[in-house]
């Protein structure tokens, strides 16, 4: 599995998580706009970011 450079997430698992996030604000809000799930995927990239 590939790695992110100086982190230790894998490629599948930075995928996983960002399922499980959208997934949390589907459960929120039913009907997501567009903009929440951009933001939600920005938000989980930005937390793996800082994770390293």
């Amino acid at each position: 599995m590939e790695k992110y450079e100086g982190s230790k997430w894998s490629e599948i698992e930075v995928e996983e998580e960002i399922y499980r996030i959208i997934e949390e604000i589907a459960k929120i809000k039913r009907c997501a706009p567009e903009q929440i799930i951009v933001e939600a995927i920005k938000t989980a990239l930005n937390t793996l970011k800082r994770e390293k």
